[in-house]
């Protein structure tokens, strides 16, 4: 008995294709990725798909280096190791049971709640026990930044610190899901999250309500 009023957010991925798809079924055109080196040294990539970003970007940077090789920068290093690199919050973490040791270890930081440890798990991995120590550190972090969602306060602390947040937007909708998965959109919790991240981006009141403004337009614009 779901209705369009139960719909929350949806999304959806697009496919960037090199070739045009004239008419095709999008998902009947190859997805293959092509890397070009303009004369002026400029290396563009384009096309592929999401599960081989990796491959794609190390091929990227071989062309890059090569170029760069021929404009007086070094050799170009032979098997670089990059598909050896473990990608953040991967190292150490082995197996599932390996995400559950380290749910449960966070669980005394984050006041007892099971489910925002099991979250920063899954989600942060290895790095997940810094965010936990924000919440240690101040334990109204700990707390949740929407109901009956798992993201807390401290990770609002650590995106800014740790991953480069500058708006309520990046917060709200690009290092947590609550835009897309909370009920109002956050529009209930916009203004405790703007005083959160202003006081790690040192925001004066104006600033402040200026993100809270236009997040409260990115929200209408999305349910128009």
């Amino acid at each position: 008995d779901l209705a369009p009023a139960d719909v929350i957010s949806i999304w959806a991925g697009v496919r960037p294709l090199v070739a045009g798809v004239g008419g095709k079924d999008p998902s009947a055109v190859s997805r293959e990725h092509r890397i070009e080196a303009r004369p002026d040294g400029v290396v563009i990539i384009a096309g592929g798909k999401l599960t081989t970003y990796r491959r794609m970007a190390g091929e990227c940077v071989d062309v890059a280096a090569a170029v760069l090789a021929t404009r007086g920068g070094p050799s170009r290093r032979s098997h670089p190791p990059t598909h050896r690199s473990h990608l953040p919050g991967a190292a150490g973490i082995e197996s599932d049971s390996d995400l559950e040791e380290l749910a449960a270890s966070l669980v005394a930081s984050l006041g007892g709640d099971l489910e925002v440890a099991r979250h920063l798990a899954l989600t942060y991995g290895a790095r997940a026990p810094r965010v936990a120590a924000l919440a240690s550190d101040h334990p109204s972090r700990a707390g949740r930044i929407s109901d009956g969602l798992p993201y807390c306060w401290a990770e609002i602390a650590f995106a800014a610190r740790e991953e480069y947040a500058l708006t309520l937007a990046d917060v709200m909708q690009r290092r947590t899901e609550v835009f897309y998965r909370s009920r109002d959109q956050g529009l209930s919790v916009a203004r405790a999250a703007a005083s959160s991240l202003a006081a790690e981006l040192d925001w004066d009141k104006c600033e402040e309500d200026r993100q809270v403004e236009a997040y409260q337009c990115l929200v209408a614009a999305n349910q128009a």
